[in-house]
């Protein structure tokens, strides 16, 4: 999507935090790392776009030990270029607060404390004037992430007509 120059509005609408430590009291109760990029860490196999992701991760931890992830909002930035922005939702005061101090210094990066299903029709200025990216991952919520995308999407239509 960045091969052209038309700015990118990047929406998250289950940002979480920026950054965690994976030796950390929170990572170790659910340990959910361990089957995610725990399984694809040191294999040299992966598909390129999965390559891609572990290098993004890898990026982060330079002593080779799997310690820090970057959570999808510091991905997401660190791909920006200036004429893009993105708009983060969590729902949660303390994650919302959290990011919102860690990118303040970043004017293209707004941070909102709401229901991440509610961003197509809160943020359809942004859809008309850039090419939009939705990133939606509902892992607090029962249901997969196939539903939470028909979720979100049911609400483009209501976003078309205003």
């Amino acid at each position: 999507m960045q091969r052209k120059d038309t700015p990118l509005c990047c929406l998250d609408s289950h940002a979480g935090t920026a950054f965690y430590d994976l030796q950390g009291e929170a990572a170790g109760k659910t340990g959910e790392y361990v089957e995610g990029i725990g399984r694809l860490w040191a294999r040299d196999d992966l598909p390129l776009w999965l390559a891609d992701y572990r290098d993004a991760v890898a990026r982060h931890n330079p002593d080779g030990q799997l310690r820090w992830y970057p959570g999808s909002p510091q991905i997401m930035a660190e791909l920006l270029r200036e004429q893009d922005r993105m708009i983060l939702s969590e729902l949660h005061p303390e994650d919302a607060d959290t990011l919102r101090q860690y990118f303040a210094p970043q004017a293209e990066i707004a941070v909102h404390q709401r229901d991440g299903y509610e961003l197509p029709k809160a943020f359809l200025r942004w859809l008309k004037s850039a090419r939009c990216g939705c990133w939606t991952r509902p892992l607090k919520r029962p249901m997969t992430c196939s539903a939470a995308w028909l979720r979100c999407s049911r609400r483009l239509p209501a976003c078309v007509r205003r």
